[in-house]
């Protein structure tokens, strides 16, 4: 059973296609010094969508974002679909950011918050109204790493920088203070498990010491891996 392929999207590259675009902007770069950016885009709790209005729904949802996005940025720019409800989007360089990198962080901080407001007005489809947000992350290049493999991989931690803060926001990557490898393996792993419902709530009664009688309960995360076992929410 297919779900959420958005078979009606606009002719959107997918992933391989977009990191093949990102690969040449690169090389321009490092021959001009015009460098340039990538944004994820990741829509906040689609999932919630699909399971409230159904998947056919969440398509036609995913098309009108598509189009937004695609609206939203110039004829030059490129702009992929990550898969789900995920977007890439390669802002090439421009010559007012040429050698400058404060300058193409501004351009791309700009580009993200009209991104927003054109997510933030509402979708019709049929008689229903939605209205959506999103999380943001940006990497630039080649000030923030110079392979596609890298700037996408930094353009992921600023996203979940976003999402950490609260969502409907966006963050540009900055060096991680200290080694994050395994704080990175654990935010890839959380995403899957996320999507795969494999957070649960567990609940922790509160007693009453005078009574002994239970007056409440605190509610506490568990993620409940693939061979059954549960991860402490200290460890995530």
């Amino acid at each position: 059973l297919s779900i959420n392929r958005g078979h009606d999207l606009p002719r959107l590259p997918n992933r391989a296609l977009f990191q093949e675009h990102l690969n040449l902007a690169i090389a321009h770069a490092r021959r001009t010094g015009v460098g340039g950016a990538v944004l994820f885009v990741d829509l906040d709790d689609f999932k919630m969508i699909n399971d409230g209005f159904g998947h056919a729904v969440g398509d036609a949802l995913l098309v009108q974002v598509a189009r937004r996005l695609r609206e939203s940025c110039r004829a030059d720019d490129v702009v992929a679909r990550q898969g789900g409800d995920e977007f890439l989007i390669l802002l090439s360089g421009a010559a007012e950011a040429a050698g400058s990198a404060e300058a193409l962080a501004d351009a791309a901080q700009t580009v993200a918050a009209n991104l927003r407001i054109a997510l933030g007005q509402p979708f019709h489809i049929g008689e229903t109204e939605l209205y959506v947000t999103a999380s943001i992350g940006a990497s630039l290049y080649p000030s923030d790493a110079h392979t596609a493999e890298l700037v996408l991989k930094h353009a992921d931690v600023a996203l979940y920088s976003a999402k950490d803060a609260g969502r409907d926001g966006y963050r540009l990557y900055a060096e991680p203070k200290h080694d994050t490898t395994r704080e990175l393996a654990v935010a890839a792993r959380l995403r899957n498990a996320e999507k795969r419902d494999e957070l649960v709530l567990h609940y922790q009664p509160m007693v009453d010491l005078k009574t002994s009688c239970i007056v409440g309960a605190e509610a506490l995360i568990r993620w409940k891996t693939a061979d059954g076992g549960l991860v402490a929410p200290a460890d995530f």
